[in-house]
């Protein structure tokens, strides 16, 4: 598996290893139904998603490069916590603040959601 278009290097630069992070990771393609991973990482972002693209992260990144399909780090939230991470993904549509499936949801200031009306992406 491999990234493509944004290096993880590149996104992951700036942000400071030791600061608590969300980050969500965009599929070039679906696998069944998933297109979007969110995860949460307290350290070292860049390792984090290094491990994912070696396949000793999460079991759905790791089918995904099973499946030879690229892996790109569409954003980063940091600073944000565990229970932010939650409520993303009990929100189930990753896609809405996905920049690479929602060119606007980079420009996003403020979720309008049930997430956390307010809280700041």
């Amino acid at each position: 598996m491999k990234t493509t278009d944004r290096p993880v290097r590149q996104l992951a630069r700036g942000i400071q290893p030791g600061q608590p992070q969300v980050y969500l990771l965009h599929f070039s393609r679906p696998l069944h139904h998933a297109r979007h991973y969110v995860g949460f990482v307290e350290y070292d972002l860049e390792q984090r998603i290094e491990h994912h693209l070696a396949g000793r992260g999460a079991r759905l990144v790791a089918a995904v490069a099973a499946a030879g399909i690229d892996v790109q780090l569409a954003r980063v939230w940091p600073g944000a916590t565990r229970t932010f991470e939650r409520r993303l993904k009990r929100w189930h549509g990753s896609a809405q603040f996905c920049p690479l499936c929602d060119p606007a949801a980079a420009e996003r200031a403020i979720l309008k959601t049930p997430l956390d009306s307010g809280t700041r992406i």
